[in-house]
């Protein structure tokens, strides 16, 4: 039996064909658009990349510019410009584009200054609106004009190691807070002005090469909390009115400052703490320098050798002032801590003068110690008056106590004059007002002034040390006291007007240290103020006395020694 037979279909074939072909078609078209699509996602975060890294340059026919000999310096710009990003020409007609007189009304997200521009010039960016300042790597720039950024936006700039210099208020008016911050082996020296006064700037690190700090360079910095210096800052000297009515919290000055001028932290805004690096070789504190900061407590550096009037007056969140040991302050100026809340101070040995109302003031004040080995010689006028001191050791070397120092002080229960004292003048009311009981005048003493010791009601006992120098008294020297003894020297010259006016106890004594004819000679003693009677009660005595001689005992009161 035979099988049968088929003849093959050629249209079965070609619609065989025909499929495979469409389905080929297909997917091409489906990675056509893949592609496409592929492509249109990468342009999309792309596109702005190449814009970025493609800024916009300017043809230099959009500018206008001064030519001298091979350099060009930009002065206008022909129309407004505005974008991300503007590099500005290096080169003008082949000549080195170094400076920027004028580019105002620009607006971009950021400007790129070529590396051939010198010198930016005062208000060379007036009215513009720029969100940034780039400079180009291997910058020349050396100086920025006055208000060359002036009423910018930019928010962080970091200025070319080339700079030099920048003049005053070339920071102006920046609209934000803004962060400075300076390349590595900057060369700016001297070259800070007045540039940050009255700006936005929140923070800047000092590079090592500035060695001074201009006159206001940061004064009125409401936004200032910090700034900080390089490891080997080289800054020497601060200017007056610095840091005035900025709002800095914390500084460590570096250890080669060596002088502050007037007012450099004057009026602070916040609780501010200053440091001095261990290796300070700072020498003066000038007037004003801290007066109205808002310091809690300051070391004073052993370098220091003068502190100047008024250097923290009216400081009163001052509670607690301490000098390094091995102090060389030699001069403590006027007012110089007057008004503060500090509660006790140790007067380095070095100091030789405290000026005039220096320590005034202070109600807090309860404890006055001088190192031994003082050096101290001149306690000025007003210098511890109003003070709550209990008791004072004066130095061996004062010579002088001049009017009022310690006036008015009724806590002050003991005053004490150390051996071998070389003091030579009490001013007037020096001790006016105080609550000691009794006193000793060194035998160097020649002269108390007026109302020395008046006013003191629980003064009962006056003596001068064996040997004692005395010339005169001033008019109502113990007035008001309730004397009950007083020695006297036979060297005193004359008593004056009311020295002992007031005296009121029946039981007053004098020791006279001479003969009664040297007492009655004293002139001005009818005029003295002498208690009636108390010329009944006048002990004298002298080695020519009979029945024995007169002597010092431990106390250093007056005592009979009988002839043997």
């Amino acid at each position: 039996m035979e099988l049968p037979t088929s003849t093959p279909n050629n249209n079965d074939s070609s619609n065989t064909f025909s499929d495979i072909s469409t389905t080929a078609t297909k997917r091409k078209f489906i990675g056509l658009l893949t592609f496409i699509a592929s492509l249109a996602i990468i342009l999309i975060f792309l596109i702005p990349t190449l814009v970025m890294s493609n800024p916009y340059t300017p043809s230099t026919s959009q500018f206008t510019f001064s030519v001298s000999g091979n350099t060009a310096t930009i002065t206008e710009i022909t129309h407004g410009f505005s974008g991300e990003t503007l590099t500005l020409p290096n080169y003008y007609n082949g000549r080195l584009v170094v400076g920027i007189d004028g580019l105002h009304g620009l607006s971009f997200d950021n400007v790129i200054i070529p590396s051939n521009i010198r010198t930016i010039s005062s208000n060379a960016f007036m009215y513009s609106t720029i969100g940034s300042i780039t400079f180009a790597e291997e910058s020349r720039l050396t100086t920025l004009g006055s208000r060359s950024f002036s009423n910018l936006a930019f928010t962080n700039i970091h200025l070319p190691a080339s700079l030099t210099s920048i003049n005053s208020h070339a920071f102006a008016n920046v609209e934000t807070p803004f962060n400075v911050t300076f390349a590595p082996n900057s060369q700016i020296t001297t070259g800070i002005g007045a540039a940050f006064n009255n700006t936005r700037l929140s923070s800047i690190e000092i590079p090592d090469s500035v060695t001074e700090f201009a006159a206001s360079a940061f004064a009125n910095t409401h936004d200032l909390t910090s700034i900080t210096f390089s490891p080997n800052s080289q800054l020497m000297s601060v200017g007056a009115n610095v840091f005035s009515y900025s709002a800095l919290t914390y500084i460590q000055f570096p250890g080669r400052t060596t002088s502050f001028a007037f007012s450099s932290l004057h009026d602070t805004l916040n609780p501010l703490a200053v440091t001095f690096a261990p290796d300070s070789q700072l020498s003066s504190i000038y007037n004003v320098t801290f007066s109205g900061a808002r310091l809690s407590s300051i070391e004073i550096p052993a370098s220091v050798t003068s502190i100047g009037n008024n250097a923290f007056r009216d400081m009163t969140t001052l509670t607690s002032l301490t000098f390094s040991p091995n102090s060389n302050l030699q001069t403590i100026g006027g007012h110089a801590f007057e008004n503060t809340n500090i509660t006790s101070v140790i007067i380095p040995a070095s100091v030789a003068t405290i000026g005039w109302s220096a320590f005034r003031n202070i109600t807090t004040l309860t404890s006055l110690t001088f190192s031994p080995d003082s050096n101290l010689q001149t306690i000025g006028e007003l210098a511890f008056e109003n003070t709550h001191i209990s008791g004072v050791i004066i130095p061996a070397s004062v010579q002088t106590i001049v009017a009022g120092a310690f006036r008015n002080i009724t806590t002050l229960t003991s005053l004490t004059f150390s051996p071998n004292s070389n003091l030579q003048t009490i001013g007037a009311q020096a001790f006016w007002g105080t609550n000691i009981a009794s006193v000793i005048i060194p035998a160097s003493v020649q002269i108390i002034d007026f109302f020395a010791f008046a006013n003191i009601t629980t003064l009962t006992t006056v003596r001068f040390a064996q040997g004692s120098t005395l010339d005169a008294t001033g008019a109502n020297v113990f007035e008001g006291a309730n004397l009950t003894s007083l020695m006297l020297p036979n060297t005193i010259t004359w008593l004056h007007f009311n020295a002992l006016a007031g005296i009121a106890t029946t039981d007053f004594r004098i020791y006279f240290m001479g003969t009664e004819q040297q007492f009655n000679a004293i002139p001005g003693l009818n005029d003295s103020g002498l208690p009636q009677g108390a010329r009944n009660n006048v002990v004298f005595f002298s080695e020519e006395n009979v029945g024995g001689t007169w002597y010092f005992d431990d106390n250093g009161a007056p005592t009979l020694r009988p002839t043997a």
